[in-house]
């Protein structure tokens, strides 16, 4: 991160902690900025619906998806602001030059960035959601021109993709968690299957975990709010709605 210019040595009267987690070992810096967050006065920029933007697919027959590279570390941050995002380190104190990923304004800021660049373009030829762009059309010759124009775009916005996670001119892609192809979209069966073998929930929250990750392809499943009806009483109940010392029971 110092060697590609994202974070310098700092000197800053702000300090936040980072926590260093991953389950496959690898190294992952996740700074903890709850505190500077709760500082922040927040932007309300939108950021897009996956239902509407999926929608917007319509008749494609051809589709492109462009991941950018660590595409927050593309915006420079405000000289002024880089000493509110220093962290401790064991080898120091060091700030951000470039926009970290735990900032609580950083989607908005991003997806502003990529309206910017783009967004005469959306829902019309392409969708955007952060630094996932996927470009559709109908046919070979229309899609050239219109991947070209988006890396023309993208390339005058100093933006730069990662190959490895760009898939050119296909017929079926995966994007925001679905399947797109020009039969429509479906559902990712890896996400099917996680659902598929949700553990038993012990408590309430645990029902409200798996309604959230149900919820994810709620337009898939007909008459779902009736289907969950009960589950969902379950989590509107109030905090203490379990008598003294009666433990969450998940009864047949």
């Amino acid at each position: 991160m110092l060697e590609k210019g994202v974070i310098q040595e700092s000197y800053s009267p702000w300090a936040s902690t980072v926590l260093v987690r991953k389950k496959d070992g690898k190294i992952r810096i996740c700074v903890d900025y709850r505190r500077l967050n709760t500082l922040t006065r927040k932007d309300a920029y939108p950021l897009p619906r996956i239902d509407e933007s999926l929608n917007a697919l319509g008749h494609a027959r051809l589709f492109s998806t462009l991941d950018l590279v660590s595409g927050y570390w593309q915006v420079s941050m405000n000289p002024e602001d880089q000493q509110k995002t220093a962290f401790t380190t064991p080898m120091g104190l060091f700030e951000f030059q470039r926009m970290p990923f735990d900032l609580c304004n950083a989607p908005a800021t991003f997806q502003r960035l990529m309206e910017a660049c783009l967004g005469d373009l959306n829902y019309e030829s392409v969708l955007l959601d952060l630094d996932d762009i996927i470009v559709f059309s109908e046919d070979f010759p229309s899609h050239l021109h219109k991947l070209g124009n988006v890396l023309d775009r993208l390339s005058k916005h100093g933006l730069k993709a990662k190959p490895s996670k760009c898939h050119l001119l296909q017929k079926l892609v995966h994007y925001l968690g679905h399947v797109v192809s020009a039969e429509g979209i479906s559902t990712e069966p890896e996400k099917c299957a996680v659902i598929k073998d949700w553990p038993t929930p012990a408590s309430v929250s645990d029902v409200g975990c798996f309604l959230g990750m149900a919820g994810f392809y709620r337009q898939f499943i007909k008459d779902f709010s009736k289907i969950a009806g009960q589950l969902y009483r379950l989590t509107s109940k109030p905090k203490h709605w379990l008598p003294p010392n009666k433990a969450f029971e998940w009864s047949p």
